[in-house]
Protein backbone atom coordinates (compact mmCIF):
# COMPACT_ATOMS: atom_id res chain seq x y z
CA UNK A 1 0.00 0.00 0.00
CA UNK A 2 1.03 3.71 -0.74
CA UNK A 3 1.12 6.51 1.76
CA UNK A 4 -1.04 8.49 -0.25
CA UNK A 5 -3.66 5.46 -1.17
CA UNK A 6 -7.31 5.94 -0.91
CA UNK A 7 -9.10 3.14 0.57
CA UNK A 8 -12.99 2.59 0.49
CA UNK A 9 -14.59 2.58 3.91
CA UNK A 10 -15.08 -0.91 5.14
CA UNK A 11 -15.33 -2.98 8.39
CA UNK A 12 -11.46 -3.10 8.91
CA UNK A 13 -12.42 0.70 9.60
CA UNK A 14 -15.32 0.60 11.40
CA UNK A 15 -13.34 2.21 14.31
CA UNK A 16 -12.49 5.37 12.69
CA UNK A 17 -16.12 6.05 12.69
CA UNK A 18 -16.44 7.17 16.32
CA UNK A 19 -14.12 9.36 18.85
CA UNK A 20 -13.93 9.43 22.59
CA UNK A 21 -17.75 10.89 22.10
CA UNK A 22 -18.93 7.48 21.78
CA UNK A 23 -20.94 9.17 18.56
CA UNK A 24 -21.46 7.27 15.38
CA UNK A 25 -20.47 8.89 11.86
CA UNK A 26 -20.56 7.38 8.14
CA UNK A 27 -18.02 7.45 5.83
CA UNK A 28 -16.88 6.99 1.70
CA UNK A 29 -13.20 6.62 2.02
CA UNK A 30 -10.21 6.72 4.48
CA UNK A 31 -6.43 7.31 4.03
CA UNK A 32 -3.57 7.37 6.76
CA UNK A 33 -0.84 10.27 4.87
CA UNK A 34 2.82 9.45 6.43
CA UNK A 35 4.30 12.84 5.24
CA UNK A 36 3.28 17.14 4.04
CA UNK A 37 3.89 15.82 0.35
CA UNK A 38 1.75 12.59 1.15
CA UNK A 39 -1.39 14.83 2.66
CA UNK A 40 -0.93 17.28 -1.02
CA UNK A 41 -1.32 14.58 -3.15
CA UNK A 42 -4.30 13.35 -1.52
CA UNK A 43 -6.25 16.72 -1.59
CA UNK A 44 -5.51 17.24 -4.87
CA UNK A 45 -6.69 14.09 -6.27
CA UNK A 46 -9.85 14.36 -3.50
CA UNK A 47 -10.47 17.49 -5.01
CA UNK A 48 -10.58 15.96 -8.11
CA UNK A 49 -13.18 13.18 -7.21
CA UNK A 50 -15.50 16.33 -4.89
CA UNK A 51 -15.25 14.68 -1.80
CA UNK A 52 -15.12 16.53 1.37
CA UNK A 53 -12.79 15.84 3.76
CA UNK A 54 -12.72 15.10 7.84
CA UNK A 55 -9.57 15.14 10.08
CA UNK A 56 -8.38 13.04 12.83
CA UNK A 57 -5.81 12.53 14.99
CA UNK A 58 -5.98 10.37 17.58
CA UNK A 59 -9.73 10.48 18.19
CA UNK A 60 -9.60 11.04 21.82
CA UNK A 61 -12.40 14.38 21.46
CA UNK A 62 -15.12 14.18 23.32
CA UNK A 63 -17.72 16.42 20.81
CA UNK A 64 -17.35 14.18 17.85
CA UNK A 65 -15.36 16.80 15.96
CA UNK A 66 -13.47 13.97 14.14
CA UNK A 67 -16.29 12.10 13.45
CA UNK A 68 -17.01 11.63 10.16
CA UNK A 69 -20.58 12.28 8.27
CA UNK A 70 -19.78 11.33 5.00
CA UNK A 71 -16.76 11.81 2.65
CA UNK A 72 -13.07 11.23 3.11
CA UNK A 73 -11.42 10.53 6.70
CA UNK A 74 -8.18 12.23 6.56
CA UNK A 75 -6.11 10.10 9.80
CA UNK A 76 -3.04 11.69 10.92
CA UNK A 77 -1.78 8.97 13.48
CA UNK A 78 0.54 8.04 11.51
CA UNK A 79 2.57 11.84 10.88
CA UNK A 80 4.34 11.11 14.64
CA UNK A 81 7.61 12.33 14.35
CA UNK A 82 9.67 15.11 15.98
CA UNK A 83 11.17 17.10 12.91
CA UNK A 84 13.71 19.32 14.52
CA UNK A 85 14.97 20.78 17.95
CA UNK A 86 16.47 24.22 18.19
CA UNK A 87 17.27 27.46 20.88
CA UNK A 88 14.77 29.89 20.98
CA UNK A 89 15.98 33.06 18.96
CA UNK A 90 17.29 35.76 21.14
CA UNK A 91 16.68 34.12 24.32
CA UNK A 92 19.28 33.57 27.26
CA UNK A 93 18.08 30.04 28.89
CA UNK A 94 19.40 30.60 32.44
CA UNK A 95 16.97 34.43 32.30
CA UNK A 96 14.14 31.96 30.66
CA UNK A 97 14.67 29.94 34.00
CA UNK A 98 14.67 32.69 36.24
CA UNK A 99 11.38 34.64 34.85
CA UNK A 100 9.61 31.70 34.57
CA UNK A 101 7.97 32.36 37.84
CA UNK A 102 4.55 32.79 38.80
CA UNK A 103 2.36 35.41 40.68
CA UNK A 104 -0.91 34.37 42.36
CA UNK A 105 -3.56 31.78 41.52
CA UNK A 106 -4.42 31.71 38.11
CA UNK A 107 -2.44 35.41 37.34
CA UNK A 108 0.52 34.36 35.06
CA UNK A 109 3.39 37.43 35.18
CA UNK A 110 2.42 39.19 32.38
CA UNK A 111 -1.06 38.95 32.53
CA UNK A 112 -1.41 35.00 31.14
CA UNK A 113 2.33 35.86 28.97
CA UNK A 114 3.73 33.35 30.92
CA UNK A 115 5.44 31.78 27.91
CA UNK A 116 9.39 32.80 27.79
CA UNK A 117 10.81 29.54 26.29
CA UNK A 118 14.11 28.61 25.78
CA UNK A 119 13.69 26.32 22.69
CA UNK A 120 11.53 25.47 20.26
CA UNK A 121 10.47 22.03 19.34
CA UNK A 122 9.26 20.99 15.33
CA UNK A 123 6.62 18.56 15.88
CA UNK A 124 4.59 16.33 12.86
CA UNK A 125 0.54 16.51 14.02
CA UNK A 126 -0.05 12.75 14.92
CA UNK A 127 2.64 12.75 17.59
CA UNK A 128 0.63 11.97 21.14
CA UNK A 129 1.05 14.43 23.93
CA UNK A 130 2.83 11.07 25.91
CA UNK A 131 5.54 10.31 23.20
CA UNK A 132 6.02 13.85 23.20
CA UNK A 133 6.90 14.06 26.74
CA UNK A 134 9.20 11.13 26.17
CA UNK A 135 10.59 13.05 23.43
CA UNK A 136 11.47 16.20 25.51
CA UNK A 137 12.91 13.56 28.11
CA UNK A 138 15.20 12.20 25.70
CA UNK A 139 16.52 15.16 23.96
CA UNK A 140 18.73 15.79 27.27
CA UNK A 141 18.88 19.55 25.85
CA UNK A 142 21.71 19.94 28.52
CA UNK A 143 23.82 17.61 26.24
CA UNK A 144 23.10 19.96 23.36
CA UNK A 145 23.12 23.45 24.62
CA UNK A 146 24.91 23.62 28.02
CA UNK A 147 22.68 26.51 29.39
CA UNK A 148 19.76 24.59 28.62
CA UNK A 149 18.06 23.40 31.52
CA UNK A 150 15.08 20.45 31.47
CA UNK A 151 12.47 21.55 29.49
CA UNK A 152 9.07 20.61 29.20
CA UNK A 153 5.63 21.98 27.20
CA UNK A 154 2.93 22.99 29.39
CA UNK A 155 -0.55 22.83 27.94
CA UNK A 156 -1.95 19.17 29.57
CA UNK A 157 -5.35 18.33 28.75
CA UNK A 158 -4.69 14.90 30.87
CA UNK A 159 -5.54 12.81 27.56
CA UNK A 160 -1.68 11.66 27.15
CA UNK A 161 -3.06 9.63 23.90
CA UNK A 162 -4.43 13.25 22.07
CA UNK A 163 -2.28 13.90 19.38
CA UNK A 164 -0.70 17.45 18.99
CA UNK A 165 -2.62 18.60 16.32
CA UNK A 166 -5.77 17.78 17.69
CA UNK A 167 -4.53 19.62 20.25
CA UNK A 168 -3.60 22.60 18.43
CA UNK A 169 -7.08 22.02 16.22
CA UNK A 170 -9.29 21.72 19.45
CA UNK A 171 -7.22 25.11 21.73
CA UNK A 172 -7.06 22.37 24.32
CA UNK A 173 -5.87 23.43 27.53
CA UNK A 174 -6.18 21.47 30.26
CA UNK A 175 -5.94 22.11 34.57
CA UNK A 176 -2.75 24.68 33.86
CA UNK A 177 -4.55 26.85 31.57
CA UNK A 178 -5.15 29.51 34.36
CA UNK A 179 -1.79 29.28 35.39
CA UNK A 180 0.59 29.04 32.24
CA UNK A 181 -1.94 30.97 29.81
CA UNK A 182 -3.67 29.62 26.86
CA UNK A 183 -2.37 26.98 24.10
CA UNK A 184 -1.64 29.49 21.96
CA UNK A 185 0.92 30.78 23.82
CA UNK A 186 3.07 27.87 23.33
CA UNK A 187 2.96 27.46 18.98
CA UNK A 188 5.21 29.48 17.11
CA UNK A 189 4.43 28.33 14.08
CA UNK A 190 2.31 25.98 11.91
CA UNK A 191 2.31 24.70 8.79
CA UNK A 192 -1.38 24.49 6.86
CA UNK A 193 -2.21 22.93 3.71
CA UNK A 194 -5.21 24.35 2.17
CA UNK A 195 -8.41 23.08 -0.22
CA UNK A 196 -5.86 23.63 -3.32
CA UNK A 197 -3.25 21.37 -1.63
CA UNK A 198 -0.76 24.09 -1.07
CA UNK A 199 1.46 24.47 1.38
CA UNK A 200 1.68 27.80 3.51
CA UNK A 201 4.16 28.14 6.85
CA UNK A 202 2.12 30.72 9.08
CA UNK A 203 4.80 32.59 12.26
CA UNK A 204 3.64 33.89 14.97
CA UNK A 205 3.83 37.83 14.46
CA UNK A 206 4.22 37.54 11.37
CA UNK A 207 0.83 38.15 9.80
CA UNK A 208 -2.46 39.14 11.20
CA UNK A 209 -6.21 39.55 10.57
CA UNK A 210 -8.99 41.32 11.89
CA UNK A 211 -11.54 39.22 13.73
CA UNK A 212 -14.53 40.98 14.93
CA UNK A 213 -12.85 44.25 15.14
CA UNK A 214 -9.65 42.85 16.59
CA UNK A 215 -5.91 42.74 14.98
CA UNK A 216 -5.44 38.96 15.47
CA UNK A 217 -2.26 37.16 14.94
CA UNK A 218 -2.94 34.50 12.29
CA UNK A 219 -1.66 31.84 14.11
CA UNK A 220 -4.19 31.99 16.16
CA UNK A 221 -6.95 31.86 13.40
CA UNK A 222 -6.01 28.31 12.66
CA UNK A 223 -5.43 27.19 16.73
CA UNK A 224 -9.20 26.42 17.90
CA UNK A 225 -10.88 26.04 14.12
CA UNK A 226 -11.10 22.21 14.19
CA UNK A 227 -9.97 21.69 10.86
CA UNK A 228 -12.20 24.20 9.31
CA UNK A 229 -9.49 26.37 7.52
CA UNK A 230 -6.95 23.63 6.07
CA UNK A 231 -5.19 20.82 7.75
CA UNK A 232 -2.07 21.22 10.40
CA UNK A 233 1.02 19.61 8.89
CA UNK A 234 3.53 20.74 11.05
CA UNK A 235 3.51 22.44 14.68
CA UNK A 236 6.83 24.41 15.99
CA UNK A 237 6.19 24.11 19.98
CA UNK A 238 7.30 27.01 22.72
CA UNK A 239 9.10 24.84 25.31
CA UNK A 240 9.67 26.16 28.67
CA UNK A 241 12.07 25.23 31.33
CA UNK A 242 10.26 22.48 34.11
CA UNK A 243 9.60 23.81 36.90
CA UNK A 244 12.32 23.26 39.84
CA UNK A 245 9.61 22.01 42.07
CA UNK A 246 6.23 20.27 41.76
CA UNK A 247 3.61 18.94 44.58
CA UNK A 248 0.39 17.41 44.04
CA UNK A 249 -2.34 17.57 47.16
CA UNK A 250 -6.18 15.67 46.89
CA UNK A 251 -7.91 17.01 49.83
CA UNK A 252 -11.07 14.87 50.67
CA UNK A 253 -14.04 16.72 52.32
CA UNK A 254 -16.90 14.94 54.41
CA UNK A 255 -19.50 17.34 53.22
CA UNK A 256 -20.22 19.47 49.67
CA UNK A 257 -20.68 22.88 51.77
CA UNK A 258 -17.03 22.29 53.15
CA UNK A 259 -15.60 21.34 49.77
CA UNK A 260 -17.56 24.19 48.08
CA UNK A 261 -15.92 26.61 50.58
CA UNK A 262 -12.75 25.72 50.33
CA UNK A 263 -12.75 25.74 46.28
CA UNK A 264 -13.48 29.78 46.50
CA UNK A 265 -10.86 29.83 49.08
CA UNK A 266 -8.64 28.81 46.64
CA UNK A 267 -10.34 31.00 43.73
CA UNK A 268 -9.31 34.07 46.44
CA UNK A 269 -5.69 32.91 47.49
CA UNK A 270 -3.21 35.24 47.29
CA UNK A 271 -0.44 33.68 49.69
CA UNK A 272 1.74 32.79 46.94
CA UNK A 273 5.84 33.76 47.23
CA UNK A 274 7.89 35.33 44.18
CA UNK A 275 8.72 32.51 41.57
CA UNK A 276 5.51 29.65 42.76
CA UNK A 277 2.04 29.48 42.19
CA UNK A 278 -1.31 27.03 41.95
CA UNK A 279 -0.50 25.35 38.60
CA UNK A 280 -4.11 23.55 39.02
CA UNK A 281 -6.86 23.13 41.16
CA UNK A 282 -9.34 20.40 40.40
CA UNK A 283 -12.99 19.88 41.40
CA UNK A 284 -14.09 16.36 41.55
CA UNK A 285 -17.67 15.15 43.02
CA UNK A 286 -18.78 12.46 45.12
CA UNK A 287 -20.61 10.92 41.72
CA UNK A 288 -17.10 11.08 40.27
CA UNK A 289 -15.66 9.41 42.87
CA UNK A 290 -17.83 6.46 42.63
CA UNK A 291 -17.78 5.91 39.09
CA UNK A 292 -13.89 5.61 39.42
CA UNK A 293 -13.72 3.07 42.25
CA UNK A 294 -17.03 0.73 40.14
CA UNK A 295 -13.70 1.22 37.22
CA UNK A 296 -10.56 1.09 39.49
CA UNK A 297 -10.17 -2.31 38.32
CA UNK A 298 -9.73 -1.89 35.01
CA UNK A 299 -7.34 1.29 35.24
CA UNK A 300 -4.10 0.21 35.79
CA UNK A 301 -2.41 3.59 36.41
CA UNK A 302 -4.22 4.19 39.19
CA UNK A 303 -4.93 0.85 40.73
CA UNK A 304 -1.50 1.54 43.11
CA UNK A 305 -3.23 4.90 44.68
CA UNK A 306 -4.70 4.43 48.46
CA UNK A 307 -8.60 3.71 48.54
CA UNK A 308 -10.70 6.69 48.55
CA UNK A 309 -11.77 7.96 52.46
CA UNK A 310 -15.23 6.59 52.78
CA UNK A 311 -16.64 9.37 54.06
CA UNK A 312 -15.65 11.65 51.27
CA UNK A 313 -17.94 13.96 49.57
CA UNK A 314 -15.97 15.53 47.36
CA UNK A 315 -12.77 15.88 46.16
CA UNK A 316 -10.30 19.09 45.29
CA UNK A 317 -6.96 18.58 43.41
CA UNK A 318 -4.50 21.04 44.01
CA UNK A 319 -1.30 20.73 41.91
CA UNK A 320 1.67 23.63 42.89
CA UNK A 321 4.73 24.78 40.44
CA UNK A 322 7.62 26.38 41.92
CA UNK A 323 11.04 28.06 41.37
CA UNK A 324 11.94 26.36 44.66
CA UNK A 325 10.77 23.68 47.15
CA UNK A 326 10.54 26.05 49.67
CA UNK A 327 8.67 28.69 48.06
CA UNK A 328 6.22 25.62 46.69
CA UNK A 329 6.62 24.12 50.46
CA UNK A 330 4.88 27.85 51.97
CA UNK A 331 2.05 27.40 49.54
CA UNK A 332 1.12 23.58 50.72
CA UNK A 333 1.26 24.61 54.19
CA UNK A 334 -1.11 27.36 53.92
CA UNK A 335 -3.13 25.27 51.88
CA UNK A 336 -3.48 22.84 54.13
CA UNK A 337 -4.13 24.60 56.88
CA UNK A 338 -7.31 26.56 54.88
CA UNK A 339 -8.08 23.12 54.27
CA UNK A 340 -8.44 21.93 57.51
CA UNK A 341 -10.34 25.15 58.13
CA UNK A 342 -13.00 24.37 55.73
CA UNK A 343 -13.60 20.64 57.23
CA UNK A 344 -10.46 18.35 55.52
CA UNK A 345 -8.71 15.87 57.44
CA UNK A 346 -5.16 16.93 56.68
CA UNK A 347 -3.94 13.35 57.69
CA UNK A 348 -6.24 11.62 55.12
CA UNK A 349 -5.15 14.24 51.99
CA UNK A 350 -2.55 12.57 49.45
CA UNK A 351 0.45 14.72 49.37
CA UNK A 352 3.11 13.45 46.72
CA UNK A 353 6.51 15.77 45.44
CA UNK A 354 8.06 15.33 42.28
CA UNK A 355 7.55 15.19 38.78
CA UNK A 356 7.16 10.96 38.98
CA UNK A 357 5.18 11.22 42.22
CA UNK A 358 2.62 14.16 41.12
CA UNK A 359 2.04 11.74 37.47
CA UNK A 360 0.38 9.56 39.69
CA UNK A 361 -2.49 12.38 40.54
CA UNK A 362 -2.85 13.28 37.70
CA UNK A 363 -3.55 9.93 36.84
CA UNK A 364 -6.39 9.93 39.26
CA UNK A 365 -7.60 13.39 37.52
CA UNK A 366 -7.73 11.81 34.58
CA UNK A 367 -9.25 8.89 35.64
CA UNK A 368 -12.74 10.69 36.11
CA UNK A 369 -13.38 11.37 32.37
CA UNK A 370 -11.88 7.75 31.73
CA UNK A 371 -13.91 6.04 33.77
CA UNK A 372 -17.11 8.11 32.81
CA UNK A 373 -16.82 7.46 28.99
CA UNK A 374 -17.05 3.55 30.39
CA UNK A 375 -19.93 3.89 32.16
CA UNK A 376 -21.80 5.47 29.54
CA UNK A 377 -20.81 2.54 27.54
CA UNK A 378 -22.07 0.38 30.15
CA UNK A 379 -25.42 2.35 30.30
CA UNK A 380 -25.48 2.06 26.73
CA UNK A 381 -25.02 -1.84 26.75
CA UNK A 382 -27.35 -2.35 28.94
CA UNK A 383 -30.35 0.03 27.50
CA UNK A 384 -29.88 -2.04 24.51
CA UNK A 385 -30.24 -5.50 25.83
CA UNK A 386 -33.17 -4.56 28.38
CA UNK A 387 -35.23 -2.57 26.06
CA UNK A 388 -33.27 -2.70 22.50
CA UNK A 389 -32.77 0.42 21.63
CA UNK A 390 -29.96 2.65 23.33
CA UNK A 391 -27.24 2.89 20.45
CA UNK A 392 -27.72 6.15 19.93
CA UNK A 393 -26.93 7.22 23.91
CA UNK A 394 -23.43 9.34 23.72
CA UNK A 395 -21.61 11.66 25.82
CA UNK A 396 -23.67 14.15 27.49
CA UNK A 397 -21.18 16.51 28.97
CA UNK A 398 -20.88 20.10 29.18
CA UNK A 399 -17.54 22.49 28.58
CA UNK A 400 -19.16 25.89 29.70
CA UNK A 401 -17.22 28.69 31.99
CA UNK A 402 -19.70 30.70 33.82
CA UNK A 403 -17.30 33.33 36.04
CA UNK A 404 -20.34 36.22 36.58
CA UNK A 405 -21.36 34.06 39.81
CA UNK A 406 -19.81 32.30 42.48
CA UNK A 407 -18.29 28.60 42.17
CA UNK A 408 -20.85 27.27 45.05
CA UNK A 409 -24.14 29.00 43.70
CA UNK A 410 -22.59 27.50 39.70
CA UNK A 411 -22.26 23.80 41.21
CA UNK A 412 -25.40 23.85 43.23
CA UNK A 413 -27.25 24.97 40.13
CA UNK A 414 -26.28 21.88 38.12
CA UNK A 415 -27.01 19.59 41.22
CA UNK A 416 -30.17 21.15 42.06
CA UNK A 417 -31.27 21.02 38.43
CA UNK A 418 -29.31 17.05 37.82
CA UNK A 419 -31.86 16.30 40.98
CA UNK A 420 -34.92 18.34 39.57
CA UNK A 421 -35.39 16.26 36.61
CA UNK A 422 -34.26 13.00 38.15
CA UNK A 423 -30.90 12.60 36.35
CA UNK A 424 -27.53 10.59 37.62
CA UNK A 425 -25.07 12.67 36.94
CA UNK A 426 -21.27 13.44 37.74
CA UNK A 427 -19.85 16.84 37.91
CA UNK A 428 -16.24 17.61 37.90
CA UNK A 429 -13.06 19.91 36.24
CA UNK A 430 -11.27 23.61 36.98
CA UNK A 431 -11.95 25.78 39.76
CA UNK A 432 -9.96 28.69 38.48
CA UNK A 433 -12.57 30.29 36.22
CA UNK A 434 -15.96 28.62 36.99
CA UNK A 435 -15.21 25.95 34.36
CA UNK A 436 -16.62 22.67 35.47
CA UNK A 437 -17.85 19.49 33.07
CA UNK A 438 -21.46 17.87 34.08
CA UNK A 439 -21.37 14.26 32.78
CA UNK A 440 -25.05 13.02 32.41
CA UNK A 441 -25.35 9.24 32.90
CA UNK A 442 -28.49 8.38 30.91
CA UNK A 443 -29.65 4.98 31.51
CA UNK A 444 -32.02 5.23 28.51
CA UNK A 445 -33.27 6.93 25.33
CA UNK A 446 -36.21 9.14 27.59
CA UNK A 447 -33.21 9.72 30.26
CA UNK A 448 -30.66 11.00 27.16
CA UNK A 449 -33.06 13.53 25.68
CA UNK A 450 -33.84 14.84 29.45
CA UNK A 451 -30.36 15.37 29.24
CA UNK A 452 -30.19 17.28 26.38
CA UNK A 453 -32.77 19.84 27.04
CA UNK A 454 -30.83 20.33 30.64
CA UNK A 455 -27.66 21.15 28.79
CA UNK A 456 -29.82 23.29 26.43
CA UNK A 457 -30.52 25.24 29.44
CA UNK A 458 -27.64 25.20 30.55
CA UNK A 459 -26.34 27.10 27.94
CA UNK A 460 -28.96 29.83 27.94
CA UNK A 461 -27.81 30.17 31.63
CA UNK A 462 -24.16 30.64 31.05
CA UNK A 463 -24.78 33.01 28.35
CA UNK A 464 -26.94 34.98 30.63
CA UNK A 465 -23.67 35.63 32.89
CA UNK A 466 -21.60 35.89 29.98
CA UNK A 467 -19.81 32.43 30.30
CA UNK A 468 -18.82 30.73 27.27
CA UNK A 469 -20.78 27.60 26.16
CA UNK A 470 -17.73 26.00 24.85
CA UNK A 471 -14.52 26.60 26.52
CA UNK A 472 -11.39 24.05 25.58
CA UNK A 473 -12.46 21.07 23.77
CA UNK A 474 -14.23 22.15 20.90
CA UNK A 475 -17.72 22.35 19.58
CA UNK A 476 -17.20 19.48 17.18
CA UNK A 477 -20.97 17.50 15.93
CA UNK A 478 -22.53 17.07 19.66
CA UNK A 479 -22.11 20.83 20.54
CA UNK A 480 -22.55 22.55 17.74
CA UNK A 481 -26.48 23.50 17.59
CA UNK A 482 -25.85 24.29 21.42
CA UNK A 483 -22.81 26.64 20.54
CA UNK A 484 -24.85 28.29 17.53
CA UNK A 485 -27.91 29.11 19.65
CA UNK A 486 -25.87 30.87 22.61
CA UNK A 487 -23.24 32.30 20.72
CA UNK A 488 -23.13 36.09 20.09
CA UNK A 489 -24.40 36.84 16.76
CA UNK A 490 -21.00 38.94 15.75
CA UNK A 491 -18.53 36.10 17.00
CA UNK A 492 -20.69 33.50 14.62
CA UNK A 493 -20.35 36.06 11.40
CA UNK A 494 -16.83 36.30 11.89
CA UNK A 495 -16.91 32.55 12.41
CA UNK A 496 -18.43 32.33 9.14
CA UNK A 497 -17.02 35.00 7.32
CA UNK A 498 -13.27 33.32 7.88
CA UNK A 499 -14.47 29.69 6.81
CA UNK A 500 -15.28 31.50 3.44
CA UNK A 501 -12.14 33.30 3.17
CA UNK A 502 -10.06 30.11 3.65
CA UNK A 503 -11.74 27.49 2.73
CA UNK A 504 -14.68 28.69 0.70
CA UNK A 505 -15.76 25.66 -1.37
CA UNK A 506 -16.40 23.98 2.16
CA UNK A 507 -13.58 21.31 1.65
CA UNK A 508 -12.71 20.68 5.34
CA UNK A 509 -14.57 18.99 7.93
CA UNK A 510 -18.11 19.87 6.51
CA UNK A 511 -20.11 18.31 9.54
CA UNK A 512 -18.44 21.27 11.97
CA UNK A 513 -19.51 24.08 9.25
CA UNK A 514 -21.17 26.74 11.56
Amino acid sequence: MTDNEIFPFDDRFRDYLTDESRHQGKAESISFPESEADIQALVRELNRQGSAVTIQGGRTGIAGGSVPEGGHVMNLSRMNRVVGFSRYPGMDAAAAAARNGVGNFGKADGAGDNANPAALLHVEPGLTLLDLQSEIARLKPEEVFSALPALFWPPDPTETSATIGGIAACGSQGPTAGYYGKMGNFVEQIRVVDARGEVREICRGAESVSFNGVKTDLVDIYLGSEGRSGIITQVTLRLLPKPAAMWGIAFFFPSVSESLAFAEALQSFTGCPDGAGIAASEYIDERSLQVIEEFKTVLPNIRDLPPIPRESRALIYVELHGSSEDAVEEIAEQLLETAADTGSDPDKAWALSGESEVRKIQAFRHAVPESINLKIDQLRNESQKETGSGAEICKLGTDMTIPGISFSTLFERYRDDLARKNLDGAVFGHIGDNHLHVNILPSDLAEFAAGQELIESWGAFAAEYGGKVVSEHGTGTLRKKLFLRHTNQEILAELKRIKVLYDPEGFWNPSLTL
